[in-house]
């Protein structure tokens, strides 16, 4: 396996070459959403992804049984793209160019990545209601992503950038116990 600097350089050069192919083509969104489904279809059904990193198929076996699978679905640019990778032996390193390749969408769409950790789930008007104020605090196009923990046990953790605001009670009583050891 490459080293970790190979993996990144390895993941920065398809993908930028893949987003400048759709930029040019009008096609950034249409290939983002092609790969986002192409990595759900790898979440769902893990055998797949499997298949496709595993050494002992060969290139052909996995182009045409992607290209039965994706055909219908995902346009020419992102069969092509994934045909390369395959050909080249980079299946194993295909989250971390979609990841990469969504982040290049993001800085192209003026969009934030914005994690909400919450300790109970939220309903859909909860969430809406999320959206819109992360969008007018930030002032950006906001891709927000709700996850549950109930560790945190009441409240809020919000990730973007660089920042984290943790308005839980768990964060809290973190706060609270560091400041009273400290006295």
């Amino acid at each position: 396996m490459a080293s970790d600097d190979h993996a990144v350089r390895l993941c920065e050069i398809y993908t930028q070459s893949l987003f400048e192919l759709a930029e040019s083509a009008a096609l950034v969104d249409t290939v983002e959403q092609e790969l986002l489904q192409f990595k759900e279809l790898c979440d769902n059904e893990p055998l797949f992804y499997t298949f496709l990193t595993s050494p002992y198929f060969t290139y052909q076996d996995k182009q045409a049984f992607v290209h039965r699978v994706l055909d219908p679905v995902h346009g020419p640019l992102t069969r092509g793209f994934l045909d390369t990778v395959l050909h080249h032996n980079r299946a194993f390193y295909l989250f971390q160019m979609i990841e990469r390749f969504e982040s290049l969408c993001d800085a192209y769409g003026s969009r934030c990545q914005v994690r909400v950790t919450v300790a109970n789930d939220m309903t859909r008007v909860q969430e809406q209601a999320m959206y819109q104020s992360l969008t007018e605090a930030i002032g950006a196009q906001v891709k927000m992503t709700v996850e549950v923990d109930p560790s945190i046990l009441g409240g809020t953790v919000i990730r973007y950038a660089d920042k984290l605001v943790d308005n839980s009670i768990g964060g809290r009583l973190r706060d609270v116990t560091q400041h009273l050891i400290r006295q």
